[in-house]
């Protein structure tokens, strides 16, 4: 696909994208091979708006990789314009946008990202079921100096899971978080703030709880990248429910490096199986890590196609279609 000239001649070209998502969790794709030109910190703010943009959780550029043996890089774009590191759903959706053009079966596809290489198995079926994908997201990292984190009294090298708040000095209700609730801290190429609440915690608790707490914990001075923040209860040995206030981007309706890293919190403190299932606002995953440091965790989930368009790059917004008509992912 290429660039369609804004104005029918040779002036501004506008910018092919497609709306993709995974479990909800929604974004703009913009091949950057026609789109050299285009900056899509600039541009997010205004294209991801739900009521005056396209809308979307954020943009995602993909262009050819520094290393010929893999597929592509990508860089992922917060809602706010800021830099949103690694993400898990957007490399699902991603490897079936690289794969559109093969046949049914398996497909390896490897991406380039701040947080390493990442291995995608793609798996297209032969019938109009969803497009499954594997992605190898790499090894946790749990000392405080990779998340990052600056906490009072600790080490960069010393690490925090399933810690209570009053460890930490933390008052919960402050919060309006109960006494017993437990936090870890883990990187998956980006930043990652988890809660764990008594069992029993409903969907609307957690969701309205990460409303509440997120904004006040995303720009805590401890973050100095800022952070992602969880609320998770373990419902089960192998199954969690979470939700997320994505740093940047606010409450989304998943986030696949957010639910290894509470898969990791889970499994790190003896609670859980190999593979777990992490049930999201917008779906479940299935994560997989053996609880070795340098283990890869694996996450597995669908992804799909919402729709093409084209956008203007000097307003961040698509012509000839109404503003904030396309909450619809």
């Amino acid at each position: 696909m290429v660039g369609v000239p804004a104005d029918g001649g040779g002036g501004a070209v506008n910018i092919p994208f497609v709306k993709m998502h995974g479990l909800e969790n929604d974004y703009l794709f913009i091949d950057a091979r026609p789109a050299s030109s285009f900056d899509p910190f600039a541009a997010a703010p205004r294209a991801c708006d739900r009521r005056h943009g396209i809308g979307a959780d954020g943009i995602i550029m993909h262009g050819p990789p520094r290393d010929p043996a893999n597929h592509a890089v990508m860089t992922v774009v917060n809602a706010d314009g800021s830099d949103g590191g690694v993400c898990g759903n957007g490399l699902r959706c991603l490897g079936m946008l690289l794969t559109e053009d093969r046949g049914a079966g398996e497909h390896e596809v490897r991406v380039e990202t701040p947080g390493g290489v990442v291995r995608l198995l793609v798996s297209r079926p032969v019938d109009d079921a969803p497009v499954m994908i594997e992605a190898d997201m790499g090894s946790p990292r749990l000392e405080l100096g990779s998340i990052p984190a600056v906490v009072p009294g600790r080490d960069s090298a010393a690490t925090i899971i399933d810690r209570t708040l009053s460890d930490l000095e933390i008052d919960s209700s402050s919060l309006g978080l109960p006494a017993d609730a437990r936090l870890s801290l883990v990187s998956m190429g980006n930043p990652h703030l988890l809660i764990r609440l008594p069992e029993g915690g409903s969907r609307s608790m957690l969701d309205e709880g990460v409303r509440r707490v997120g904004p006040m914990l995303e720009s805590h001075p401890w973050f100095p990248e800022r952070i992602n923040v969880h609320l998770m209860t373990i419902d089960a040995p192998g199954r969690i429910r979470l939700s997320t206030w994505e740093r940047g981007s606010g409450p989304t309706r998943a986030c696949g490096t957010g639910a290894c890293a509470g898969a990791v919190a889970a499994r790190s403190s003896g609670e859980a199986p190999e593979w777990q299932t992490v049930e999201l606002p917008g779906g479940g995953l299935e994560i997989g890590w053996n609880g070795s440091p340098d283990d890869p965790v694996r996450q597995r989930g669908p992804a799909e196609e919402v729709r093409r368009g084209v956008l203007d790059p000097a307003t961040g917004l698509e012509p000839d279609r109404d503003s904030g008509d396309d909450d619809d992912r």
